[in-house]
């Protein structure tokens, strides 16, 4: 049996890494009395994701993932932020209804970079 090279083993911890991040999101939203999504399985809208600038979004640990008329739903590492619930408020004055989801910072990130 050959032994398993570093990056087949840097693979597989990034693995478990994400699958505990992803562990805690739900906790996190169960906690917050919020629903989790799993972004690695949620298809994301680019004109959702330009709705709110990288930097606002990155500061406020959020991205904005599905966009329709009257309303955004917005995947979040921590709502009570007061940066994401700046967001949140700029979103909600310019009309938009939004409906938040806890999710990992690892996966919000990758969202950031579509």
């Amino acid at each position: 049996m050959e032994p398993a090279s570093s990056g087949d083993l840097k693979k597989k911890l990034d693995a478990i890494n994400r699958e505990a991040e992803e562990r805690d999101a739900k906790k996190r939203a169960d906690s917050a009395k919020l629903r989790y999504v799993d972004l690695r399985k949620t298809p994301e809208s680019i004109s959702a994701v330009t709705l709110i600038p990288q930097e606002d979004a990155e500061r406020a640990k959020l991205a904005a993932i599905q966009v329709s008329v009257h309303e955004v739903a917005i995947a979040v590492y921590d709502p009570s932020l007061p940066e994401a619930q700046e967001v949140v408020k700029k979103l909600d004055a310019n009309g938009k209804i939004t409906a938040l989801y806890i999710a990992s910072l690892s996966w919000i990130r990758e969202v950031w970079r579509l």
